[in-house]
């Protein structure tokens, strides 16, 4: 018996196979056609004049501009070394990430701003912050993108730097502080200075720190005093082959002649944050200057360290029963008022104008 294979119908197959094979492509074109769907983007800066990126689409630019962007996550540069996130969506929509660098729409980006006062504390030198300013001098009011961190050179050539963050998280004003040649006081950035005596081993010759002084080039002759910020390194530039700088700072290179000018020599120095009390707590970051207290404690949180606050109340003491004639003088004596303790009141005040200086320190500097 012969069982007969069942007829095929070949022009079903072929037709099958095309549906296959066109579905196929059109899933493929599909793909490609959402896949490179580019969306107009405009950049808005805001008042921030500084430079910014987005990574892979743009070069460091200023000012609004209209990107092509396609749908995928970017990442936005605020100067030299900070960073943000954005999600492009299918439909357009800019979504930032961290959620207050920046304010997205569809097609839309808008920088946030806010100001932060730099007060440079009598700093005479150059400053500036990488690719958002250029040179400056003195204290300067910026409008900077909150949730970043910002690069900050000081005086000439990129040897003395520091960072700072600023709003991370979200209004809390300027925080950490890559060294100690400032610190954040809310939405203000303060330089750390102090007075450097400079001392040429001649007298009579000529030097400068580069950076810092006049510009063009003016030179000191003699020995001078400077107003310099702590934790940074700085180059000394002499007619001579000596210099001395004033304690804590120390030479941290010998002098070398200047290829280019064999008369001059160039050298290093470096000054720590001052630390008047020897604790090894920096005045700036120490809750009782004068009086050492390493620990730092400070019971009622009122921003004095208990070895000088005279808030303190002292250690409580064992008394001695009181006999009956002084319970008696003590009762005639009930209704008149309380005698002043005088010392108390002069450790008070010594106190408080300790706890004025320090928390007033921001507008003497502004004074200086």
């Amino acid at each position: 018996m012969n069982i007969k294979s069942p007829k095929r119908d070949r022009k079903s197959l072929f037709e099958l196979r095309a549906n296959v094979y066109s579905s196929i492509v059109s899933a493929i074109f599909l793909f490609f056609a959402l896949d490179t769907q580019a969306f107009s983007v405009k950049v808005d800066p805001g008042s921030y004049a500084g430079e910014w990126s987005i990574s892979g689409v743009s070069e460091y630019t200023s000012g609004p501009k209209t990107i092509e962007l396609l749908e995928g996550r970017y990442f936005v540069y605020i100067g030299s070394v900070s960073v943000f996130s954005i999600d492009v969506l299918a439909d357009g929509y800019v979504q930032v990430n961290n959620g207050y660098s920046a304010s997205g729409a569809i097609n839309s980006l808008a920088f946030n701003t806010k100001d932060v006062l730099v007060e440079t504390s009598g700093f005479s030198g150059e400053w500036e912050i990488s690719r958002v300013t250029g040179k400056l001098k003195g204290s300067q009011t910026l409008p900077l993108v909150p949730g970043n961190d910002y690069l900050v050179y000081v005086g000439g050539g990129d040897l003395a730097n520091f960072s700072f963050s600023f709003d991370q998280p979200l209004n809390s004003g300027v925080g950490t502080v890559s060294s100690g040649a400032a610190y954040g006081l809310l939405n203000s950035l303060i330089f750390n200075t102090q007075d450097v005596i400079i001392a040429p081993g001649n007298l009579l010759s000529y030097w400068q720190i580069v950076g810092v002084g006049d510009q063009p080039i003016i030179y000191t002759q003699g020995e001078s005093t400077v107003r310099l910020l702590a934790d940074l390194d700085f180059t000394f530039i002499s007619s001579v082959n000596s210099f001395s700088v004033s304690s804590p700072c120390e030479i941290t290179s010998q002098p070398t002649p200047l290829p280019y000018y064999p008369s001059l020599s160039s050298a290093t120095f470096y000054c720590p944050p001052a630390d008047q009390d020897s604790d090894g707590i920096p005045d700036y970051l120490d809750n009782c200057i004068l009086t050492p207290n390493p620990d730092q404690l400070d019971s009622n949180s009122n921003g004095i360290g208990d070895s000088c606050d005279a808030t303190i109340d002292p250690a409580p003491t064992t008394k001695k029963p009181k006999d009956k004639k002084s319970s008696k003088k003590n009762s005639d004596n009930s209704n008149r008022p309380p005698k002043k303790s005088k010392v108390k009141s002069i450790k008070s005040k010594d106190q408080a104008n300790q706890l004025g200086q320090k928390k007033s320190k921001l507008n003497k500097l502004r004074a200086i």
